[in-house]
């Protein structure tokens, strides 16, 4: 368990720690400000050094992060339906996509995404304001265009607490939960179809987490996560392995 924000000058206004990913050698965490709000993001070594600060970028609450082949993808995109993206090496940023919403799927409540991961060749979001999870993949469009299409939308089954950062491996969706600084944080398992297939109390080596779970990600078999908490005046984001998950 590491200590990855306070330290560092860059940071010292972006205090609150948001979605995290990795592309296998470098951790990117989405850092956010509250008033007047902006965000940014760190990319860091695997042990958790810091190697890059972006500059402030317009991706509004930055809930959670993916990558893709050089690319960073980010939800919470305040109602406007978009996903953000991030040049991985320069941390610089690219024109987003909207995601389109198909006619049978208009009454299900779907006004933005606050959770992504990527899924087989497209992504999987977490509605924001729901239990629902939809399936994205790129299709040609009427307009003879490339978008990016929901292709399936599935109702989660079982919710906890505040739903925080998601990931995936082997088709299998891994969620994070929390309640504010009180430690309560889980991890659960859920199938691409939103049955939930297990619940664990989040721990690392050290025993349960404090403070707020954030960010999940996989490194390999080993599952990672960011936590925020509240000391003080101090606000630390810490990095840890977290017990097995498999």
């Amino acid at each position: 368990m590491k200590e990855i924000r306070s330290k560092h000058k860059q940071l010292k206004e972006w205090k609150v720690p948001q979605g995290a990913c990795t592309d296998g050698k470098h951790i990117y965490v989405v850092y956010e400000r509250k008033k007047p709000h902006s965000c940014k993001i760190a990319k860091y070594d695997l042990e958790g050094n810091l190697i890059k600060v972006s500059g402030r970028l317009k991706i509004g609450h930055g809930n959670d992060v993916c990558y893709r082949n050089g690319i960073l993808y980010i939800t919470h995109s305040s109602g406007e339906m978009v996903i953000h993206r991030v040049d991985a090496k320069t941390l610089k940023q690219k024109k987003g996509f909207k995601v389109v919403v198909p006619k049978k799927y208009s009454k299900k409540g779907i006004e933005a995404f606050n959770g992504i991961a990527t899924y087989g060749k497209g992504f999987i979001l977490r509605v924001m304001h729901g239990r629902g999870m939809a399936i994205i993949k790129k299709k040609r469009g009427k307009d003879g265009k490339m978008h990016y299409y929901i292709v399936k939308f599935y109702r989660t089954d079982t919710s906890y607490k505040t739903s925080q950062g998601m990931t995936t491996k082997d088709m299998v969706v891994f969620r994070s939960y929390s309640h504010a600084q009180k430690g309560t944080n889980y991890i659960v398992r859920y199938s691409s179809k939103g049955k939930e297939i297990s619940r664990k109390r989040a721990k690392n080596k050290h025993g349960s987490l404090k403070g707020e779970l954030e960010g999940i990600f996989f490194l390999g078999d080993r599952l990672y996560a960011t936590t925020y908490l509240k000391e003080g005046k101090e606000r630390l984001t810490y990095l840890t392995e977290l017990e097995s998950f498999q």
